[in-house]
């Protein structure tokens, strides 16, 4: 069984890092992977991200941050403290087994689960929770994310899934049980899609037209 899935691991490793690739495609994932540390984005997209936050939600958009900052520093935690010292999975490029493999990113420490899947896939749970209608955005962004990692020979992909699931995991537990339950993180000024208007509401609003 275990046999399969490793075969199966590799298969796709060499899939995604060797059999289709192609320098453009590098440049991509490098890109997407790094994507915090590339200037334009630090001192132009990201800014216009948080301006456009501020504009929409006002100063709502504290509650946003807070909650990101919390499920990912969660599954950071989770994955680097608890989880990969636990597993002590060498990463590919550090497996002189896999002579194939091509180089392209730079990673340090062990490998499983990834610590880029597990923050971007919590991140794109806690933003689904306030922001329904871009999930899908979320969601896309975080699996780019996820696969840039395999791309790079930076990860397994049973590592990524290991962070996926871990960053599900821990987005859900903060929305059940502490968005769903502190008042503070409810947005007033939005209505939620999804939080549909009562029907007293509704009457009320007909009343007033």
């Amino acid at each position: 069984m275990f046999e399969w899935l490793n075969e199966l691991d590799l298969y796709l490793l060499n899939a995604m890092n060797v059999t289709y690739t192609h320098p453009y495609l590098d440049q991509f994932w490098l890109g997407i992977t790094n994507m915090h540390k590339i200037f334009w984005v630090k001192v132009i997209l990201f800014p216009l991200i948080l301006a456009a936050g501020i504009y929409i939600y006002k100063k709502e958009v504290i509650k946003i941050i807070v909650a990101v900052a919390l499920g990912v520093g969660l599954a950071d935690t989770l994955a680097y403290r608890v989880i990969k010292p636990a597993v002590g999975r060498v990463r590919p490029l550090q497996n002189l087994e896999l002579t194939w493999l091509r180089k392209v990113g730079h990673a340090s420490g062990q490998s499983f689960p990834s610590n880029h899947a597990g923050n971007i896939f919590a991140a794109a749970s806690v933003l689904s929770w306030f922001i329904p209608p871009a999930a899908i955005w979320f969601y896309s962004f975080a699996a780019l994310v996820a696969l840039s990692r395999v791309g790079l020979g930076v990860h397994y992909p049973s590592d990524i899934l290991g962070g996926m699931i871990l960053g599900l995991i821990v987005g859900f537990f903060c929305r059940i049980f502490i968005f769903n339950r502190i008042n503070w993180f409810r947005l007033q000024r939005h209505v939620r899609s999804g939080d549909e208007i009562s029907s007293a509401d509704r009457v009320r609003s007909r009343r007033l037209n």
